[in-house]
Formats: structure tokens, sequence, C-alpha cells
């Protein structure tokens, strides 16, 4: 688009919406750690710090998360829909993680914050069993246990957004390469193992591009000018047959 490259058109709408995201981010955990009457704060315990480092990354999960729907369509409305109805049904299977958490292992509440909505709900869920012990979570026991019976930690949960991050881009990163839509030019399903995909062109098949080129537009040219001349021989052969049809 407006001859920029894929990766900074994909920086600028994250740019757009991180900005956005992060000032959302930051009032919440300030309505969140700030108190304002005797009543307290909501999280009275917990480092206002990592509560704002915990929404800026569950944040950029969703801008990637959103990356990754949009490839797969190429109408807007219909894919501002379908990333609707999908970011409300990948929080479903919370309900089930929720019902069976006391008896799942630790890899299996890994695996279900591979869905960063779920990962969210499990670091609240986490968060507020720390406002329990009257601790709060904070920096010194990110990666401690809650308990001796639950050993998932918000430093997992933590992490856990990161790679989600990197799942979402990559995926959305590969589609787009693959499906570009009606206005890109496709790559191979197997571009990424492609050392021209990564270190560029040879000169010798720029050079060799650049020629096709030329001779295409030498040969448009021809084809053009070669119409124009039996446009103009058409007209002079109609101009004369009604200068005779006049004698």
């Amino acid at each position: 688009m407006m001859g920029l490259n894929g990766w900074l058109h994909w920086l600028a709408w994250f740019t757009k919406y991180f900005i956005f995201l992060v000032i959302t981010m930051a009032l919440a955990t300030i309505l969140f750690t700030v108190k304002y009457n005797e009543n307290g704060r909501v999280l009275n315990q917990s480092s206002p710090s990592l509560i704002f480092v915990f929404f800026t990354l569950y944040a950029i999960s969703s801008i990637m998360f959103c990356f990754c729907v949009s490839v797969f369509f190429s109408k807007a409305n219909i894919a501002a829909a379908a990333g609707g109805i999908l970011w409300f049904v990948s929080y479903i299977p919370y309900f089930f993680v929720a019902q069976s958490y006391d008896t799942m292992s630790l890899g299996a509440k890994t695996a279900s914050c591979l869905l960063s909505n779920v990962a969210m709900s499990l670091g609240a869920q986490l968060i507020g069993k720390y406002e329990g012990t009257g601790k709060g979570v904070q920096w010194s026991n990110l990666n401690q246990r809650i308990s001796v019976d639950d050993d998932f930690t918000l430093g997992l949960v933590l992490v856990m957004f990161v790679v989600d991050s990197i799942i979402y881009g990559l995926i959305a990163w590969y589609v787009e390469a693959v499906s570009p839509g009606d206005y890109g030019v496709p790559q191979p399903w197997y571009f990424p193992v492609l050392s021209s995909y990564w270190c560029g062109r040879s000169k010798e098949v720029r050079m060799l591009e650049i020629g096709t080129i030329i001779e295409c537009f030498k040969t448009s040219f021809r084809f053009v000018f070669f119409k124009l001349f039996i446009v103009y021989l058409k007209d002079r052969k109609g101009a004369a047959s009604r200068l005779n049809s006049l004698a």
C-alpha cells in the first residue's frame, strides 16, 4: 500500500492502537490501585506498576489477536463481525478451566493461556488470590506459588502473554504473505525457507526483472501505436469514401 513495506503498514496500525490502549490501561490501573475514600482500593496490596504491566501485555496480545483474525478476511465488515465473535468465543474456555482448575496440571494451565483472554482471566484470578493473602502481588513474589497446591504463578501468565503475541504475529505474517488479497503478490507456502525472501534477490535477478518490465512497456507502446495507426487509416478511408459520395 502506497509503496510501503508490509511491516511498516502493520507497525503503523500497532502503534496507533497501542497508544490508545496504553492510555486506557493506565487509567484502569489508577482506578484499581488508587484510594479515593475511606473504603479503600480495589487492590489494596498489589504493586501498581506490576498491574500496569499485566494490563499492557494483555493489550499487546489483544492487538496481535486482532491482526491474526484480520488476515483471514478481505472485507472489513466481515472481519469486524468475525473478530468480535471470536473475541468473545475465546473467553468461553475459561469457564471450563475454572471448574477443573484444582485438578489441572501445570502444562494444561499453561496451554490454556494460549488464548489471551483465558490468560487474562487466570491472571486476574491469581491477583485476587494474592490479595486474599494480605500481601498482594509484588515483583518480589511474582514467580512464587500462591499455595502449596497451586504451582501456577502470575509470572508465567505474563510470559504467556508474550508467547501469545508472538504466535498471533507469526500467523498474521504468514497468512498475509501467502494470501495477501486482491492487491498483493502471494508468496509460495514455503517462502520462510527461501533465502531470497530474507536476503533479497540478486542483482542479476533484479536486472532481469527490470529488463522484462522495459520489454513489456515497449510491446505495449508498439501495440498502442499500431492501434492508433489503424484508427487513422480507417478515418482516412472513411473521409475518402465520403468525398467520393459527394462527388
